[in-house]
C-alpha cells in the first residue's frame, strides 16, 4: 500500500513536471520567433538603404501596400511599403496577438535602429493556472542594431 502510494506520488510529480516543461517549450518556441521576425525586417532594411525612414511603423500603424513585389519590380519606396506589409503578415502569424514596431534611433552613417515586436502568451490561463504560472502576459522582443 505504502509502494502504492509512492509510486502515485512520484507519477503525479512527472506528469506536472511535463505539463511545466511543456509551457516552458512553448515559451522558448515564441521567444525563437519573435528574435526571427525582428532580424527578418532587419534584413529587409539592409537590402533596400535608399530609403530607410520609410520602413518607420507603429504598434498601431496598418500599412497599405503597393504591387507585389515578387512578380514585377517596385521603385525603392514601393518595396519599403510592401515588405512593411508582408512583415507585420509574418509578424501576425508566427505570434500570438503579435505586433511590431520599427524606429530610426540615430540616423546617418551607421543608422541604427530599434525592431520591437509584441505579443501574448498563455491568453488561456484559466484551464491550469499552476502550469502557466509565471509564463502569462505581454512579451517585448527588442533589436536595436545599426545598419
Amino acid at each position: 500500500m505504502v509502494a502504492l502510494l509512492v509510486l502515485a506520488l512520484g507519477l503525479l510529480g512527472f506528469a506536472a513536471m511535463q505539463a511545466r516543461g511543456i509551457s516552458q517549450g512553448q515559451k522558448a518556441y515564441y521567444h525563437s520567433q519573435a528574435m526571427f521576425v525582428a532580424q527578418d525586417i532587419v534584413e529587409r532594411m539592409r537590402a533596400n538603404p535608399t530609403v530607410l525612414a520609410s520602413y518607420v511603423l507603429d504598434f498601431e500603424d496598418a500599412p497599405s501596400g503597393g504591387g507585389n513585389c515578387r512578380s514585377a519590380p517596385c521603385s525603392p519606396a514601393a518595396l519599403a511599403a510592401w515588405d512593411k506589409v508582408e512583415w507585420l503578415n509574418l509578424v501576425r502569424d508566427s505570434l500570438p496577438q503579435g505586433a511590431g514596431q520599427v524606429q530610426m534611433v540615430a540616423t546617418g552613417d551607421p543608422t541604427t535602429v530599434l525592431v520591437s515586436v509584441r505579443y501574448l502568451l498563455n491568453r488561456d490561463l484559466a484551464s491550469d493556472p499552476e502550469a502557466n504560472q509565471g509564463l502569462e502576459g505581454e512579451y517585448v522582443y527588442e533589436l536595436r542594431t545599426h545598419l
